[in-house]
Parts: C-alpha cells; structure tokens; sequence
C-alpha cells in the first residue's frame, strides 16, 4: 500500500509566509475572502485528506489491474469511479475556476498544489481529472467570449460534459 501523506502546514508556510500569498492575492481583483489564510490552510489541508487518503490507496490496483478497453466501453480499476465521484462532488475539478464559470474563484496556487499531491499520490489517476483541468483551462483561453460564456464552458468546471450529461454517468467512469 502507498503512504502518501502530502504536508498542508508546509504548504501553507511556503505560500502564506515565504511567498506572502495573502498580500499578493489581496492585490489581484478577486473577493477578498479568496486570500484569507484561514481559508488556504482549511482547503490546503483537505487536498491533503483527498491526496493521501483516497488516491494515492488506489496507485497499487490501478497499477496492478489498469483500465481495459472494451465492447466499446471503458473499465477502470475498483475505487477510480468512487474516488472521481467523490473528487467531483467535493468541487475540486472548479477550485480555481472563475464563481460566474461555475467554480470557486479561488487562487490557481490552490489547484496547482492539489493537482501536484495528485500526481504524487497516483499519477495515473489523476490523468483523467488533469487533462480535463487542462482542456478546461485551453478552452477558456482558445474560444471566442460568446462560447466561453456558453454551457459547454460552464459544464466543464462543475462535472458535467458539454452535452449535459456528468462526467459520472458516462463510459469513461465504469469500474468493474
């Protein structure tokens, strides 16, 4: 089994006081609640709960059995769907997505460092959910203002797909 246990307090030193995140985030045109330290420790400490204590015990099967391709759908290893459904529900997929986008407006620090305990914990997978905040992110900067304001845009960051149907209830999910 992975021990995976990323560090929130040194996180939270680097950011807050080394790097002087509140001051800087405070400067930016964001709500000011989006700099409170409190704040960045809670959500810093429940990535970390996340990282360490749903994806990373996964790295073993997922390594072990994988995904298979078949009958034109996709099987994932036992927990992935769970441990996606839970990552969707808890709103990290939109942690810094813009609130009128449909995500939480906090600093992009926030889901960089999350998506690194990712990684660290299970790189594959988090894969899936990476390439998505990546889509999601080329998206907004690649289409027109008229499409980023659309559905299609929206769904992205809250869990669904662009034609209406959550991410959850799709092939791509499936664990056997």
């Amino acid at each position: 089994m992975i021990h995976y246990h990323p560090a929130p307090s040194n996180a939270g030193f680097i950011l807050l006081d080394v790097l002087k995140g509140s001051e800087i985030v405070k400067a930016l045109p964001l709500d000011a609640a989006t700099a409170d330290p409190e704040l960045v420790i809670q959500v810093l400490e429940e990535a970390a709960k996340f990282a360490g204590g749903v994806v990373a015990l996964l790295s073993r099967i997922g390594d072990e059995e994988g995904c298979s391709f078949g009958a034109e759908k996709v099987t994932t290893p036992p927990g992935a769907r769970d441990a996606y459904l839970a990552f969707w529900q808890a709103g990290w997929p939109g942690l810094a997505c813009a609130e009128e986008d449909g995500g939480q407006g906090l600093p992009a620090v926030l889901a960089m460092t999350l998506y690194e305990w990712l990684s660290a914990a299970n790189h594959g997978w988090t894969m899936d959910p990476g390439l998505k905040a990546a889509w999601t992110e080329q998206a907004f900067h690649a289409v027109s203002d008229c499409l980023q304001c659309s559905v299609a845009m929206v769904t992205c960051v809250n869990g669904n797909r662009a034609d209406g149907t959550r991410w959850k209830d799709r092939h791509d999910l499936r664990e056997h």
